[in-house]
């Protein structure tokens, strides 16, 4: 009798933790969700034209290093015009972060800028069979991450998947649809494994790069030097 009498209590107490770490889960994705829609508001705010005046600022500090030379590097010019247009363009946020990874891709860009001129040479001196491998390599493990890791699902699947969900977004006065914590975690979850894979894929290109002799050791060690200073 006592045995059973403590089974019971043992469950009671298995349920009353389980039932704690789920309002502190849902407790978490609603502070998650109102930061997210803070910084949502925020940016809509200032997507004027004033949001563009950090990026242009710091577009034009590092255009003026190549701009000062006394033979100018146009074609760093217009890697700088590339990348610092690109982020204006897509990445535009609020976020300091935002502006400190821009300033890191760029400090990245002119540390790589002397290896730059040198890639049609070392491409062309790869065997056309290798680099097909290569790129064949990557597109297939792109879409195994993306499937197998990101979604989760096979790629036959997605009709019956999105049929199968039921939404349980609620509706404002204005007729705006407004986002369930379910739905907001499914797409958390979904954003972090796609920065994880993404990272991955990036990260594991530059080792093989490196280790097969294409991107240069000391060259690497030098960036990745610059970007913990940096950080510092």
């Amino acid at each position: 009798m006592s045995g059973t009498k403590g089974e019971i209590a043992n469950k009671i107490r298995e349920g009353a933790q389980r039932r704690g770490e789920e309002i502190q889960r849902i407790r978490q994705l609603r502070r998650e969700r109102r930061e997210e829609l803070k910084e949502r508001a925020s940016n809509a705010s200032s997507a004027g034209n004033s949001s563009f005046i950090p990026y242009i600022l710091i577009s034009l500090v590092f255009l003026s290093f190549p701009l000062s030379e006394p033979k100018v590097d146009w074609l760093l010019v217009c890697l700088f015009l590339a990348l610092n247009g690109t982020w204006t363009i897509f990445f535009r946020s609020t976020s300091w972060i935002n502006w400190a990874i821009m300033c890191v891709s760029n400090i990245v860009l002119v540390r790589w800028s002397p290896f730059i001129p040198d890639l049609p040479r070392i491409i062309s001196q790869l065997s056309p069979t290798h680099v097909a491998v290569y790129v064949s390599g990557n597109i297939f493990l792109c879409i195994i991450l993306y499937f197998g890791y990101v979604e989760r699902r096979a790629p036959w699947n997605a009709s019956s998947r999105k049929s199968g969900k039921k939404s349980t977004r609620s509706d404002k006065g204005d007729g705006e649809q407004v986002e369930s914590l379910e739905e907001f975690a499914r797409r958390r979850d979904w954003m972090n494994r796609l920065d994880l894979a993404a990272s991955g894929m990036i990260l594991g290109n530059v080792a093989l790069l490196i280790v097969l002799g294409v991107v240069p050791l000391d060259l690497f060690m030098q960036s990745l030097r610059q970007f913990f200073s940096f950080v510092r």
